[in-house]
């Protein structure tokens, strides 16, 4: 009996130090404490990591969110910048938590639908309103963009075409990042083309990976990120 009760003890404990290992974890992970982290501000100072941004060289500022964590990455960028932001758009497959000021696009994922395509659209508008060298965009990246962030390259490829080809992608046993470079040359956004939108403007672009190499070119397909596959 009194190993029993020395192992449940053991056990007990060991149980506590991975829940708290686990909670700790999660704490470290969260994506607006992470973006908090990593996004500052100093008078008209912004800093991204290590980089310095004068924002009083721009007249307007864009946010662009697209993916998973896009409502968090928003929230997290709006406490900071507050009414310096003129205009933005955050695109999402759901929403968890508080919402954030900018408008809220609910897109297709694992497939693309009709909201997909209207929110790529949006956002290559608001792109082309803030070509200019005064503009800053910002971009916040995350996973799961690649299915509800979606223009086709090609005019005449319908919703019906791009939701068969997903279909097939997401079921023939290809990984992440094959798929993604199928998604990339059949997009008018994926690829870097989402950036070449605006291409007078500085723009600054935060990803958040959820692929096991970090090849950000793969997180929601690189929409910011130059392609170098063929």
């Amino acid at each position: 009996m009194e190993n029993l009760q020395s192992i449940m003890t053991s056990t007990s404990k060991l149980r506590e130090t991975a829940l708290k290992i686990f909670h700790r974890t999660l704490v470290a992970i969260d994506v607006e404490t992470v973006v908090s982290s990593y996004l500052r501000l100093n008078g008209n100072q912004l800093m991204v990591g290590d980089e310095v941004c004068d924002l009083s060289k721009f007249t307007r500022l864009l946010i662009i969110a697209i993916g998973k964590a896009s409502v968090p990455m928003a929230r997290a960028t709006e406490r900071l910048l507050e009414d310096r932001i003129t205009d933005g758009l955050v695109v999402t497959n759901a929403v968890i938590g508080s919402l954030p000021q900018m408008p809220v696009l609910i897109g297709g994922h694992p497939l693309p639908n009709a909201a997909s395509l209207e929110a790529a659209a949006r956002a290559l508008s608001l792109l082309h309103q803030h070509d200019a060298e005064d503009s800053l965009v910002l971009f916040l990246i995350s996973g799961g963009g690649s299915a509800m962030f979606e223009q086709p390259i090609d005019p005449q490829m319908t919703l019906d075409d791009l939701q068969a080809v997903n279909r097939v992608l997401v079921n023939c046993g290809a990984v992440i990042n094959e798929m993604n470079i199928v998604r990339r040359h059949l997009s008018a956004v994926k690829g870097g083309k989402l950036a070449g939108a605006a291409p007078r403007s500085r723009q600054i672009s935060l990803y958040i990976s959820d692929v096991n190499s970090d090849d950000l070119t793969t997180v929601a397909s690189g929409p910011t990120l130059p392609d170098s596959s063929t």
